[in-house]
C-alpha cells in the first residue's frame, strides 16, 4: 500500500476494517423470514453476534459460548458462518482489532495493554491479527494516525 502524507492510506485502512463488520453484522445468508419479508438473521446467531458485539473485551471461546447458548459448538460454528459469512473467531477478531484502532487513535495506553483491553490475550495474535487485517502493525498505525492528525487530515 502506498503511504501518504496527508493520511489517506491510514484513513483507508480503517475504513476497510469498518466496512467489514458492517458487512458482517448486515449479512443475510442463512436468514429466515419475518411476515413483511424482511430478511432477519436467524435468533441464535443474533443472540450470538449481540453479545459478541458486547463482551469482544473478554475472553470468549466458541465451546463456552455455545454452552452459554444451549447449542453444540459444531452447530453454533456451521449457523455463525451461515448466517454472517464469517466464522466465529474472525468476527471476534474484527472486533478485537476495531476496538484496539479506537484505543491506538485516542489513548497513550502501551500498545501491550491495548491488545488486552481489546480482548487479546496474546501481544502476537493480535500483532498478527492487526496486521492481517489493518496491513500495518499497530506501532505504525498509531504513528500514521498522530501524524497524518497532526496535518488535520483524519477526523
Amino acid at each position: 500500500m502506498v503511504h501518504t502524507r496527508d493520511g489517506s492510506s491510514l484513513l483507508l485502512r480503517h475504513r476497510s476494517v469498518e466496512l467489514l463488520l458492517f458487512a458482517y453484522r448486515n449479512k443475510h445468508l442463512g436468514t429466515v423470514h419475518s411476515t413483511d419479508s424482511e430478511p432477519v438473521l436467524h435468533p441464535k446467531a443474533q443472540a450470538v453476534v449481540r453479545h459478541l458485539n458486547e463482551n469482544y473485551h473478554q475472553s470468549l471461546a466458541l465451546p463456552e459460548v455455545a454452552a452459554m447458548f444451549r447449542i453444540s459448538p459444531h452447530y453454533l460454528s456451521r449457523l455463525f458462518k451461515q448466517t454472517t459469512g464469517f466464522t466465529f473467531s474472525d468476527y471476534l477478531n474484527l472486533l478485537r482489532v476495531k476496538e484496539a484502532q479506537r484505543l491506538l487513535r485516542e489513548s497513550e495506553d502501551s500498545i501491550t495493554e491495548i491488545a488486552l483491553q481489546a480482548g487479546f490475550s496474546n501481544f502476537s495474535h493480535f500483532g498478527k491479527m492487526f496486521k492481517r487485517t489493518v496491513q500495518v502493525s499497530p506501532r505504525t498505525y498509531r504513528q500514521e494516525y498522530r501524524e497524518a492528525g497532526s496535518m488535520g487530515a483524519v477526523k
